[in-house]
């Protein structure tokens, strides 16, 4: 996958662009989403409302917290593989995003909020 894919690419089920300033309470939400489904990846440091690259360095502060997510917000604990990717952000600069794949769980995770997100597999459970 290229920076130029993840900004052209249609999001979906398997797939997210966050900004590093989400609130690690909303990332919750497509991890477990993701994980209860099947799998995915989220791009944190592209915008998902323009696609522009924000990139995450000097926002490791920010970083640290997304990174704790799976653990922190999610029940049970979501098992994510991280990846770096080295990028040029919208400023020229080098940069780099975060590639969080999450792989779909045998198991129902739900947030903080006890809500599930699951709502993809179920449905296509019920309606066949």
């Amino acid at each position: 996958m290229t920076i130029e894919e993840i900004q052209t690419r249609k999001e979906n089920q398997t797939f997210d662009c966050k900004s590093i300033q989400i609130a690690p309470k909303a990332l919750a939400v497509p991890i477990v989403a993701m994980a209860n489904a099947d799998g995915g990846v989220i791009a944190i440091g592209v915008s998902d409302q323009t696609r522009m690259v924000e990139g995450i360095n000097g926002k490791e502060e920010q970083l640290n917290e997304l990174q704790h997510v799976p653990y922190d917000f999610c029940y049970l604990s979501v098992r994510v593989r991280c990846e770096y990717m080295p990028c040029i952000d919208h400023e020229g600069k080098d940069n780099k995003i975060l590639l969080m794949h999450i792989p779909a769980s045998g198991q129902l995770h739900t947030n903080q909020a006890d809500e599930c997100h699951a709502c993809w597999r179920q449905k296509q459970e019920t309606e066949f």
